[in-house]
């Protein structure tokens, strides 16, 4: 069973499959809202034939922010984080995700890294992909994936901030010296000039110097990294295997698209099993 991904990247939406001779871009368009989107699908879902489906998105309402967590209990640590959730958005309601970022030296705490949606950007895909049998892997932030694809082995020394370009835009990386992913930036303009390229990463760089004392430097250059293909970066994208805590997707939606492919399963065994029983049931009716 192929995945196709889906790319929602601002207003440019991009269908993508990988498969034995690369990753090719199977439909393109445009779409500024959700339910552009959800059109979008619906016209490509049989002429692609959609049927396990994952969501990169980066959006400008899709917020990234760091969490500075006591080392407590794990169900202490989520509560937490959503009530902090709850402080920072108010009553709107959001779906999101928080992963343990991992870094070394974090005694009494830890860093989280947490990503959120409004849920009214999430549940029409996922309701679309359950109406029309269509497994939904999930739906996760573009940049975040981006920043947890494999790196030159060059690159890998001391801290350093990545360019990685796909589609029109392009985005900044900040890794610390073990190349963990500390923050990233996004650029309008994959083609910026200099000048607005130093003065991002001048501010990406002083943001990491403020949270993690860590000034990075920009280890590749632009014009090395535009000469990379978008399909190579798919291909990365597509088999990437991601933690379930990376998800947006909220828990209900996630039992439902469970559901879903238990009853897959159980469909495909129930006709194996009557194949089966038919197989075994000819010969007695021949010797009858």
């Amino acid at each position: 069973m192929g995945v196709t991904t889906l790319i929602w990247d601002h207003n440019r939406v991009a269908l993508w499959r990988a498969g034995r001779q690369g990753c090719v871009i199977l439909a393109e368009g445009v779409a500024s809202s959700i339910d552009a989107v959800v059109d979008f699908l619906e016209l490509h879902a049989d002429a692609t034939s959609i049927t396990r489906l994952r969501i990169y998105v980066d959006l400008p309402e899709l917020d990234h922010n760091l969490e500075r967590i006591p080392r407590i209990g794990s169900k202490l640590q989520k509560q937490l984080l959503e009530q902090r959730s709850k402080k920072h958005y108010g009553n709107e309601l959001r779906a999101w995700s928080a992963v343990s970022m991992l870094l070394e030296g974090e005694v009494a705490h830890q860093f989280y890294f947490v990503s959120s949606l409004p849920q009214g950007s999430v549940l029409p895909l996922s309701r679309w992909a359950l109406a029309a049998g269509v497994y939904f892997e999930g739906i996760y932030s573009l940049p975040q994936a981006l920043s947890l694809l494999p790196v030159e082995e060059h690159t890998q020394a001391g801290e350093r901030i990545d360019y990685m370009a796909l589609g029109g835009a392009a985005y900044l990386i900040a890794r610390n010296a073990d190349g963990r992913m500390l923050f990233f930036s996004r650029l309008e303009d994959r083609n910026c000039d200099r000048a607005q390229l130093e003065q991002s990463v001048r501010r990406l760089a002083l943001f990491t110097e403020q949270e993690f004392g860590v000034i990075p430097h920009l280890r590749v250059a632009p014009d090395a990294e535009e000469a990379r293909e978008e399909a190579s970066i798919m291909a990365e994208l597509c088999l990437l295997k991601l933690q379930p805590s990376l998800n947006l997707l909220p828990d209900s939606e996630r039992l439902r698209q469970l559901y879903l492919r238990l009853r897959h399963r159980a469909f495909l065994l129930g006709i194996v099993a009557l194949s089966a029983s038919v197989l075994l049931a000819l010969p007695l009716i021949e010797q009858k």
